[in-house]
């Protein structure tokens, strides 16, 4: 809401631009992107940056968001993937330091550490991946928990050969052996 008597700012076309970028860099915080437009020497009010993310400019906003997202992802990601390594560089430094001067540390004081940098090490790990999109875990299913969600989706396997090229080459037959089932000759 404007004050009685107090004009409006004028932002041109590429201060506005400018300034959605930066709130979009800053993850849709006006506070963090109009100071950091301050230090650039744009001044536009939190408040202002707020009201367009939200209103007068949204559909550019989200446009502008889609495009810098990514390039953000990728930047969090490799920032993840180099705290965890230095964090494991430290913890294999701690982890020599306690082997060699095992007899004069407190022991739960390095172990401590150590167990504290390899989670720091895990959490950024998983992050990296989860940024990079990456797998952050292993999921097994049987075969039959398979068919069942391929069935619920509408797809029925019956044997048909779809694709000939994705089809792997013939099992070889095996060598005659003893009649007898479950008997590996060896």
């Amino acid at each position: 809401m404007a004050w009685p008597g107090v004009p409006r700012p004028y932002f041109n076309p590429e201060q506005i631009e400018r300034a959605l970028l930066r709130l979009a860099e800053a993850n849709g915080n006006a506070e963090v992107a109009s100071r950091s437009l301050k230090t650039d020497g744009l001044t536009i009010n939190p408040t202002t940056l707020r009201r367009w993310r939200h209103g007068k400019h949204a559909e550019r906003y989200a446009i502008v968001r889609s495009e810098v997202l990514p390039r953000l992802q990728a930047q969090a990601a490799e920032a993840h993937a180099d705290l965890a390594a230095r964090e494991m560089a430290v913890s294999a430094a701690m982890v020599e330091r306690l082997s060699s001067e095992v007899d004069e540390l407190q022991p739960r004081d390095l172990s401590t550490a150590v167990r504290n940098l390899d989670v720091g090490a895990g959490i950024h790990r998983d992050k990296a991946q989860l940024l990079k999109g990456e797998p952050t875990q292993v999921v097994r299913r049987s075969f039959e928990e398979i068919k069942r969600e391929l069935k619920a989706r509408g797809i029925v396997l019956d044997g048909t050969v779809i694709h000939e090229e994705t089809v792997a080459t013939p099992v070889p037959e095996l060598p005659e052996g003893d009649d007898e089932p479950g008997r590996i000759d060896a």
